[in-house]
């Protein structure tokens, strides 16, 4: 059982790449719009 759970190390890891691709996502989506305006 204990070895379906990931450590918290590995939760954490998870959450960062997580964060970054949305933060990378959002930058992409933000230079969309801003060529569409222009």
């Amino acid at each position: 059982m204990n070895a379906i759970l990931m450590s918290n190390s590995e939760i954490s890891e998870f959450m960062a790449a997580e964060v970054r691709i949305s933060t990378i996502m959002n930058d992409i989506v933000k230079m969309l719009e801003e060529t569409l305006a222009e």
